[in-house]
């Protein structure tokens, strides 16, 4: 009897240990695992793809990256503001920071509009500049691919001078990518196109407009007047200096011939050359007085 009770606890013994052991393998096989994991994810973290568009952990997992459209906003904000706003300063510099924010097809598109408008040489041969003032962004996000609309304005300044502001419109869809230094959005605008944009002067832009109409029309005003003068200066000079056409030495030229009977006086008008008399073949019957006899 005891032999059979003492065989029983044995086996009992001889269970719960091999049952202890198979559980103590798996706890080592699954910390062994979940070790070997975290150190292959930080060797992959050390191993970097290079691309065109930048660099990117080898192990990351752009697809699961979110984007809110706040950062989308900004994208396009920055993008327009950098595309379009410039001066023959700013213009290469400003072109390279947008570029890398839209597609090749798209920025080309761009930059061929601005070679075939002369852009960069109107900067610099009217001492122009262009402001872009972006009046708003909208993009929907709830659905892919995703697209959006941008509204701005072009504020063109020549000299000290604006001239009224160009509207301009676009739509455009957005696509991810890999983030890097010169794209820290991790976003590309595609199918950037024009959309008509007319959108009404504010009051504060009519009465600037209005008021520097008013005062080119002055500065053209005051131009003319001092055309005017010089003209009356030089006219006045050459009387003087000129003894044929000088009311100082009327008395050395000849006499016009006599009038006719009954007539008015006549006046001489034309000159024919500078040693010659005077031709009083073209004479002006109204006049009362005549000069140079």
């Amino acid at each position: 009897m005891d032999s059979a009770t003492n065989l029983s606890t044995s086996f009992s013994t001889m269970r719960n240990i091999a049952m202890g052991s198979i559980l103590a393998l798996l706890l080592v096989a699954l910390g062994a695992g979940y070790i070997v994991y975290c150190i292959s994810e930080k060797a992959g973290q050390r191993v970097y793809v290079v691309s065109s568009t930048g660099s990117v952990a080898a192990l990351s997992a752009p697809a699961t990256e979110s984007h809110s459209s706040y950062e989308a906003r900004n994208l396009v904000r920055n993008f327009m503001q950098t595309m379009f706003g410039h001066d023959q300063y700013t213009f290469k510099a400003n072109l390279d920071a947008a570029l890398p924010l839209i597609e090749g097809r798209g920025g080309r598109r761009i930059y061929d509009g601005f070679v075939r408008g002369q852009v960069p040489q109107n900067y610099e041969r009217y001492a122009a500049r262009n402001v872009v003032t972006v009046d708003s962004v909208l993009v929907d996000m709830s659905r892919r691919p995703w697209s959006g609309s941008v509204y701005i304005k072009q504020r063109i300044f020549i000299g000290g001078e604006q001239k009224e502001p160009l509207p301009l419109a676009a739509k455009f869809n957005l696509e991810e990518t890999n983030r890097s230094d010169q794209n820290p959005y991790g976003l590309l605008i595609t199918n950037f196109d024009y959309i008509p944009y007319q959108p009404n002067l504010s009051r504060q832009e009519r009465e600037l407009l209005e008021a520097q109409e008013a005062d080119r029309q002055r500065r053209l005003l005051e131009a003319q007047r001092g055309h005017k003068l010089q003209f009356l200066l030089l006219h006045l000079r050459l009387r003087l200096n000129n003894p044929l056409i000088s009311l100082h030495h009327a008395s050395f030229l000849p006499p016009c011939g006599a009038a006719e009977p009954g007539a008015a006086p006549a006046t001489c008008l034309g000159y024919v050359g500078a040693n010659r008399a005077p031709d009083c073949s073209t004479v002006d019957p109204g006049a009362t007085a005549r000069i140079g006899g």
